[in-house]
Formats: C-alpha cells, structure tokens, sequence
C-alpha cells in the first residue's frame, strides 16, 4: 500500500458482485462500487459510500469499494496530496471498452483492506484497493430496482479512460 490510511485484511481477496457506481476519483483511480455476493466483505462503514443519484447497493449495508489506480486525470486542485502518486506507473491502463458500467456482473481479486479510524473524509469503509477486474456478464438494470430515470443515468455516454504520460 502506497500510504498508512489502510489496514490491510487480505493481501489477495477475490468475489463477485454486481456493479452499482462507477467513476473516476480525484486521484486518478477509477472507483467502482460493488454490491457483493459475499456480505461479510462489509463493514457498518460501507453503507455510508453514497452512489446518488442512483440506489444503494444495500440500504442497511451498502456496497464495497472497490478502486483500481492510476486509470484516469489526477486533479491536484482539489486532491493535492495525490500529485505525483502514478507517475511510472507501468500497469494496465483500462481501455473505454473495458470499462465496468452499472448492471456488469464482475468478480474481483485485490488487496481487501479498511479505511483506517479517525479519518474524517471516511467511515472505516472496507475495499478491494489496487483491484484487478474481469467481466462476468450484463444485468437487467430493471431487475435491480433502477427506475427508467436512473438506468438513463447509468447508462449515460461510456467514461472514456485517458492515458497516462510515462
């Protein structure tokens, strides 16, 4: 782990889950929030991760983060304590393709770790940070409670991933 924020759980935790947000962060991670098939991935903390205006993973327990660095624009504006962090950054960088969108089915392996306590931006929110990803398969939004609005918001023009300069 690139900082002290985290308290590493697993080194190498894998699940499945269904995609409920996607977005880039200000540090140049892309952050996907799952809903998993396995709920003892969560913490009470989770449920604060706030996927507006779409509906929560789980009302009572909410989704897991799940992060994968260094895919898009850091903005050292507002986050500037990120500047510099994916500079030589020689792993994969996701292709607009490749992309997860809302409804994907996806099964996920990465360091599972929690947010620290005391951190006032976090609630001790469990993730899978510096996650890999593979597609499983696509969902009815429908089938998971979306209404015609928000599966229109989900589903809004592909984020298109920029790369980055070496």
């Amino acid at each position: 782990m690139k900082d002290l924020r985290f308290i590493v759980l697993n080194p190498c935790r894998q699940t499945v889950g269904t995609v409920y947000f996607v977005q880039y962060g200000y540090d140049g991670d892309l952050t996907i929030h799952v809903k998993p098939d396995d709920e003892s991935l969560l913490s009470p903390g989770n449920k604060y991760l706030d996927n507006a205006p779409l509906p929560p993973c789980d009302k009572d327990k909410g989704c897991l983060m799940v992060e994968i660095t260094c895919q898009g624009p850091i903005n050292t504006t507002i986050q500037p304590q990120a500047a510099g962090t994916c500079n030589g950054f020689k792993g994969h960088v996701l292709a607009a393709g490749e992309i997860h969108q809302v409804g994907d089915r996806i099964e996920i392996w990465g360091p599972w770790v929690e947010e620290r306590p005391g951190n006032p931006d976090h609630h001790s929110w469990r993730e899978l940070h510096g996650a890999t990803i593979l597609i499983i398969s696509h969902i009815d939004l429908a089938s998971l409670g979306f209404t015609p609005n928000q599966i229109a918001y989900a589903q809004r023009v592909p984020i298109a991933a920029p790369m980055h300069d070496d």
